[in-house]
């Protein structure tokens, strides 16, 4: 498979992911209305609120992961549509969450032998 196969398969599938995990609604808002507020209520929001420190950084992963597809979307309305998105100023100042990703820690238990 090829550069462009790969990359075309991995949009679909960010593309059918962003679907199912809920790209927010944008309603009657263009790309060129929304506010950096917006984009960071938006992102702030889908963290529930917990005291568990684990639960939320899985959390905002998830959340890191759902922006990073929003923006790959709205960079791609910037780059092909210049005239009804002329700045991607209002998502550039939008910021993901700091140490959200980190390896699972895993223990092993010895089986005695």
């Amino acid at each position: 498979m090829g550069h462009v196969e790969r990359f075309l398969e991995s949009s679909y599938k960010a593309f059918i992911e962003a679907e199912r995990e809920g790209i927010p609604d944008l309603g009657e808002h263009s790309v060129s209305e929304l506010t950096t507020g917006d984009l960071e209520k938006w992102l702030a929001a889908q963290i529930p609120h917990s005291d568990d420190n684990d639960k939320r950084r899985a959390a905002q992963a998830t959340a890191n992961r759902r922006w990073n597809v929003l923006r790959a979307i709205l960079n791609s309305a910037f780059r092909k549509d210049p005239v009804r998105v002329p700045s991607d100023g209002v998502w550039r100042r939008v910021r993901a969450f700091q140490k959200a990703d980190r390896p699972r820690t895993r223990t092993t238990v010895s089986d005695g032998g």
